[in-house]
């Protein structure tokens, strides 16, 4: 049989007991069953509420901020990203109108951003459209 001397951590778990002993003798702790009933009534008022602090209710994600998040990301050559960037800033008007009660800043702040990136690949696109279309290439081709 091993036989470990007993440390530190003995003396604290002693002298940790002894103190949780004459804590319930004098009635300042509570009995295992006051403490799970304690614990159980804790876990249904938490579970009345989303789990928002406080127990408030969370607000609801802006439609104009998930829709121009949408449509950034699909793109549709530019008209999507148009509307994303106009969508993006409606939704973040109508979230700091709603004081609170409207959440999504952050969707929306992505769909204007996609939306810019967007619009600037189209732009680019276009411009090597313009440029290409009106060049001669340099090397002459097998048909030339």
């Amino acid at each position: 049989m091993l036989v470990i001397p007993e440390g530190d951590a003995g003396r604290r778990r002693h002298a940790h007991t002894e103190c949780a002993v004459a804590a319930r003798k004098a009635g300042t702790l509570p009995s295992r069953d006051e403490w799970l009933a304690s614990v159980d009534a804790k876990a249904q008022a938490a579970g009345r509420s989303n789990g928002s602090p406080g127990g408030e209710e969370a607000g609801e994600t802006n439609g104009f901020a998930i829709a121009s998040l949408f449509l950034g990301i699909i793109w549709l050559f530019g008209a999507g990203s148009i509307a994303a960037i106009a969508l993006g800033y409606l939704g973040m008007r109508q979230i700091e109108a709603s004081a609170g009660y409207q959440s999504g800043r952050a969707i929306a702040i992505a769909g204007i951003v996609i939306g810019v990136i967007g619009l600037a690949s189209f732009g680019i696109l276009i411009a090597f459209l313009v440029s290409s279309h009106n060049d001669t290439p340099l090397l002459p081709g097998p048909h030339s």
